[in-house]
């Protein structure tokens, strides 16, 4: 008859506080790609940073307004919900969510995970409705040295860039130090990229912005890729299409944009109509795609809105060290190893002792 033995009762005790011990070491262990992720995240926040201190002028010149409640930080980033170069509506928690620095550190896992490397040339197409998440990009294209050829859609969905006086282009020229990124030509946006719908108020206004940044006012899918390959230098190529947000120049439609996966994109589903990242396809050129964020916010959880962002570098986005997770996992199977091994021992000699008194 066997009886329970203390000593294997604490050998499994001591497994579970070494197992929990080893979890602790992989979680503090640091992902391949770490330095780069936490780099371009303290950029983001520097660059977050510019754009306040611009806005932060303005709003004491009194050329852009402020709702307390939708930017409690008076960062600038979440624009007024009406405005006369709106083109569509928008979720405002996802506005607020991706005013994080760490997500850059997820479009360096993205760039990375695209195999795209220092010097690469890509095209970019960003629009003014998720200013954030345009820093975020910028600052993870810089930190990977990549040569980036970007197309704005200035118009902007509620809680953007969405104040006249304060536009992507501006945040851009704010950032400019940061990321030494500008576009290269911009449209109107909106319905048919030339903000069909709109009033001529805001129509004028996009354009006169444009014209005053001294880019070319551009319309439709068609434009941009002439516009990207006359951008190239001769004899380079790109390496990737990244896309931010719904422009139908760049996805053919909203629709097409959310059936599109968030990340890095090698083939396309079904889609309602033609964009540049088709064009792009084709030529068996990946696409970086973001929309909404809500998947991505999700996966890697980043901060809820209102809520105080987690510390850079860290979460589940940098990863962990796949050899320390190796060697922790060989050092587990050891312990187990020998726990069995204790355990079967003690069974032996608690059946000797046992069987020896019932004789």
């Amino acid at each position: 008859m066997f009886r329970p033995s203390l000593r294997t009762n604490l050998s499994l005790t001591l497994l579970a506080v070494f197992s929990i011990i080893l979890f602790i070491i992989i979680g503090l262990s640091k992902g391949a790609d770490y330095a780069e992720q936490k780099n371009a995240a303290e950029r983001m926040e520097r660059s977050i940073e510019k754009v306040s201190l611009e806005f932060r002028e303005l709003l004491k010149e009194n050329k852009v307004s402020w709702d307390k409640k939708t930017d409690p930080k008076q960062l600038g980033l979440v624009g007024p919900e009406t405005s006369p170069i709106i083109t569509s509506r928008a979720v405002l928690s996802e506005k607020q969510r991706a005013i994080n620095p760490n997500l850059a550190a997820v479009f360096v896992k993205w760039l990375k995970e695209a195999e795209l490397e220092a010097g690469d040339y890509v095209a970019v197409g960003v629009t003014g409705s998720s200013p954030a998440v345009n820093i975020a990009l910028y600052s993870a294209m810089k930190e990977l040295d990549l040569k980036p050829v970007i197309i704005t859609a200035l118009s902007s969905s509620r809680y953007g860039a969405s104040d006249v006086n304060f536009t992507w282009l501006d945040m851009e020229k704010a950032i400019y130090s940061e990321t030494g990124f500008k576009s290269y030509a911009a449209s109107r946006g909106g319905n048919r990229d030339i903000a069909a719908g709109m009033n001529s108020e805001g129509k004028e206004l996009l354009g006169d912005i444009i014209d005053q940044n001294n880019l070319q006012l551009i319309e439709g899918n068609r434009a941009r890729i002439v516009m990207f390959e006359k951008a190239l230098p001769k004899g380079q190529e790109y390496k990737a299409f990244i896309n931010i947000g719904a422009s139908v120049g760049n996805v053919g439609s909203v629709v097409s944009a959310g059936l599109l996966k968030e990340g890095v994109n090698y083939t396309l589903p079904e889609l309602e109509a033609y964009g540049v990242l088709e064009y792009f396809t084709e030529k068996n050129i990946p696409t970086i795609h973001f929309f909404r964020g809500q998947d991505t916010f999700d996966e890697y959880y980043l901060s809820e809105a209102n809520s105080e962002s987690q510390k850079i570098g860290k979460g589940n986005v940098y990863g962990y060290s796949w050899t320390v997770a190796l060697i922790c996992l060989i050092l587990l199977i050891i312990a187990i190893a020998l726990v069995i091994i204790y355990d079967r021992h003690d069974r032996h000699f608690m059946a000797n002792i046992v069987g020896h008194r019932e004789d």
